[in-house]
């Protein structure tokens, strides 16, 4: 993946993420001519299930279903979106997703991003850049979730 963004950058090609492709908004329609279709689909492991701090550490392709799944055995669950359990975790909880089973969107839900920028720089943001802080999600450096 860092290659191709870092590839894309260089020739000024957009490159629009793909994790599912289930939205309402058409955001994985490409509008431009060239552009980098850059399907996120088969990173779709669940990294961690912390049932002490009743958090999860996902990729981009992990849906809800999934999720679901995992956290069962920890008698826990994810917020439900107003969606089929086969959208992505990440990209319904980035894009603010409504919940059935929450107040809030999909920001309250977000700890924190690690993210490869197009310069090929992996960043970290909110707990992830906090090592002694792990679950304080406004971490220091720039706060993403409102982006």
């Amino acid at each position: 993946m860092r290659r191709v963004l870092i590839f894309a950058n260089n020739e000024k090609i957009p490159v629009i993420p793909y994790s599912t492709g289930i939205n309402v908004r058409g955001l994985t329609i490409p509008v431009h001519e060239r552009s980098i279709l850059l399907d996120l689909s088969r990173m779709n492991r669940i990294v961690e299930i912390n049932p002490e701090m009743k958090t999860a550490t996902v990729e981009p392709g992990v849906t809800f279903g999934m999720l679901l799944e995992k956290t069962k055995k920890y008698k826990l669950r994810p917020a439900f979106p107003d969606a089929p359990l086969t959208v992505s975790v990440l990209a319904n909880y980035y894009l603010r997703g409504i919940y059935q089973t929450s107040a809030v969107d999909g920001h309250d839900h977000t700890l924190s991003y690690e993210m490869i920028l197009p310069n090929g720089e992996t960043i970290k943001t909110g707990s992830r850049s906090l090592s002694e802080m792990p679950y304080f999600r406004y971490g220091v450096g720039p706060y993403f979730t409102g982006v």
